[in-house]
């Protein structure tokens, strides 16, 4: 299902949800670090791990 656009569909319909809310954050899995980099999301720590899975906290603040 890569590449047909789902992610992005969905990013859109959860921003629309949120109202005016200017930042949001997500604990991203490696795999999909580069995708959130590309919404526009930075990473604002070092990749750490819980109970052996590893993710990079990453912050996005609206423009």
């Amino acid at each position: 299902m890569h590449g047909q656009g789902i992610a992005s569909a969905l990013w859109q319909r959860l921003k629309a949800g949120a109202g005016n809310t200017p930042h949001f954050t997500v604990n991203s899995s490696l795999y999909a670090v580069p995708p959130h980099a590309a919404f526009g999301f930075v990473p604002t720590a070092e990749v750490q791990a819980r109970n052996r899975v590893r993710y990079q906290p990453m912050a996005l603040q609206a423009a």
